[in-house]
């Protein structure tokens, strides 16, 4: 139950106001990452061009990635972990955005893909019988849909023109078509500029963090929690640094000290174990509470 625990506290990690801007020539989405919008409740960014350069990490992120396209885009017939990967592979960065429901994560997102400068794309998708071409506001950006897609498979495919790619899924594919009419939504998501990896998230009222059940201290270490953001980073471990905010100062000392409670129970299961466990820093400020944790590599290849 510890390592499922654990496993909990990294996934979430990297995973743990809707104005608009207003709808100028200038205001218009630039890259892919503009159009991300603001009612995504976490946004994952990956450095790509920093991620080729680690072999190990290589790997491991592509097995996330098909693992996250998988859960997202099941049973979509088009084979999408095979159409966006070879753009993935020449990205400079790739962004993950989900919504959460009431039960938790249901495949509601977004995907944006970065293009290397002079990469050209991968792919177009003017012969996918599949598709309709969507009328556009610029000819720099072809418009795809989906008819048929299903919750959670890919409704909405935006190629812009030397830029990358962005996917929707239904649930998202209003609020993307709107971005780019009206330009970059204010309010959104916006992980921290560094790290190979880095996240933000938030919790809106009534919301839960996802834990599973059977993690009972994670789950008490979520209690209150409102807004999340950190970033990873590696070299000869995984360095992940995190701030979580609470809504109120008794429930950030609360999630502090059940946290260290779960470490030191980590810390038993072995050397890999009690090094993660020793690692780790918690600093409770007001109504954050301040993260920092190396992972061992070993420790990481374990668990994938």
């Amino acid at each position: 139950m510890i390592r499922a625990g654990l496993l909990a506290v990294l996934l979430a990690l990297a995973s743990c106001g809707k104005a608009r801007a207003p709808a100028r020539a200038e205001a218009l989405a630039a890259t892919p990452s503009d159009l991300l919008p603001s009612d995504l409740d976490f946004v994952i960014r990956i450095d790509a061009a920093r991620l080729r350069e680690h072999p190990l990490m290589v790997g491991l992120a592509k097995g996330g990635a098909v693992q996250w396209h998988d859960t997202m885009f099941a049973g979509d017939g088009s084979g999408v972990v095979r159409l966006v990967w070879p753009e993935i592979e020449h990205a400079r960065s790739i962004l993950l955005g989900g919504r959460l429901t009431a039960d938790g994560y249901r495949g509601d997102g977004v995907i944006a893909v970065e293009q290397g400068a002079g990469e050209p794309p991968r792919r177009t998708f003017s012969s996918d019988a599949a598709l309709s071409r969507l009328r556009s506001p610029s000819r720099r950006v072809e418009i795809y849909e989906r008819a048929s897609a299903e919750r959670d498979e890919a409704a909405l495919y935006i190629v812009m023109d030397g830029k990358g790619l962005v996917l929707a899924t239904p649930a998202e594919m209003d609020a993307v078509l709107r971005v780019l009419r009206d330009g970059p939504d204010a309010g959104r998501l916006d992980p921290p500029p560094r790290g190979l990896v880095s996240f933000a998230g938030r919790f809106r009222q009534g919301d839960k963090p996802p834990f599973p059940a059977s993690a009972v201290s994670l789950r008490e270490v979520g209690v209150g929690l409102v807004r999340y953001a950190g970033s990873i980073e590696a070299d000869d471990v995984l360095r992940i640094e995190a701030e979580l905010v609470y809504e109120s100062e008794k429930q950030t000392a609360h999630a502090a000290e059940v946290a260290r409670k779960v470490l030191d129970r980590v810390a038993l299961l072995g050397p890999e174990y009690g090094s993660l466990s020793d690692s780790a820093r918690l600093a409770p400020v007001g109504t954050a509470l301040g993260l920092r944790l190396t992972v061992p590599f070993a420790l990481i290849a374990r668990l994938h």
